[in-house]
């Protein structure tokens, strides 16, 4: 490469590398400017306003007479005021009634209380790890 008299060789190419710097930095600034804080800024959205109440942990009764339904697991509901209840008879003040969880009145014809996951299931749903 043939350099004009006067200039250096070693000059040449820090001084192209300076001038290209300088030129991308000036094009920089012309970018649009995002504000960040007004994102922020937003009013939280409040998706509930009142909190859930736990539910009452009521005390179990054993099962009294032969009315108890039998699932299809094998599994077997409990007899409450003779009745068949597909869940559990609990004390609900001085009254025994028949609830699943949370659940009053037991479960559905249709259905089985899980005590594994806390809840009425379909009587067709496997019990939980069934297939160990």
């Amino acid at each position: 490469m043939r350099t004009p008299r006067g200039v250096s060789k070693w000059w040449l190419s820090p001084s192209l590398v300076l001038l290209a710097t300088a030129c991308s930095m000036g094009t920089l600034g012309t970018q649009p400017q995002v504000d960040s804080v007004s994102i922020g800024r937003a009013p939280p959205v409040e998706a509930f306003r009142t909190t859930g109440q736990p539910a009452p942990l009521l005390p179990r009764v054993p099962s009294r007479g032969d009315c108890a339904p039998r699932y299809r697991n094998g599994e077997q509901g409990t007899c409450v005021n003779d009745k068949p209840c597909r869940g559990f008879g609990v004390l609900d003040g001085k009254q025994v009634i028949c609830a699943c969880f949370v659940r009053r009145e037991g479960c559905d014809e249709h259905e089985r209380c899980e005590v594994r996951q806390s809840r009425c299931v379909k009587e067709s749903e496997p019990t939980f790890n069934l297939h160990l």
